[in-house]
């Protein structure tokens, strides 16, 4: 037999016990990962985001400078530590949207103080609702999806 048939006995309140140390993990995890894309948005408003080359007021996605270090990092921070957790809530995306977005505009508020060049601001929101739209919530939805298909596979060994 390729596993045990009969389910290991544990006491109810150990498993509750675990379930909260997962949740309360991923919880922090969660707002790491906040603060990260919050710090980067802060890196990539000041110094990225002045260079990439402007189309009709957004941000040239084909540059790759913006592909490699804007779209690629944005993507994987949130798809590497939080959306495989079990407890990643719905409203996350969502939550990085806006600590991208605050991140970006305070980095071209101080860049904008100290040179002279066109505002940013609309075009960085643009892209930031657009990583919201077609990055992060899309990414979330295909993993938790592609978990709960690896997770039918493994418990009915189908494989």
């Amino acid at each position: 037999m390729h596993s045990n048939p009969f389910t290991e006995w544990q006491d109810e309140d150990i498993k509750e016990m675990k379930k909260n140390r997962i949740r309360k993990r991923s919880r922090r995890v969660d707002w790491y990962v906040t603060a990260a894309i919050f710090i980067y948005a802060l890196f990539t408003g000041a110094v990225i985001l002045p260079q990439v080359p402007l189309d009709d007021g957004t941000f040239d996605v084909a540059s790759d400078l913006f592909f490699s270090a804007v779209l690629l990092v944005n993507l994987l921070i949130p798809v590497i530590f939080v959306y495989w957790r079990s407890y990643t809530k719905w409203y996350m995306p969502f939550s990085y949207f806006l600590s991208a977005s605050f991140g970006n505009c305070l980095a071209l508020v101080l860049v904008h103080l100290f040179s002279s060049g066109p505002s940013l601001y609309g075009a960085a929101l643009f892209t930031n609702v657009m990583f919201l739209i077609l990055l992060w919530y899309p990414a979330l939805a295909i993993i938790k999806l592609a978990k709960v298909v690896i997770m039918f596979i493994y418990r009915h060994n189908l494989i």
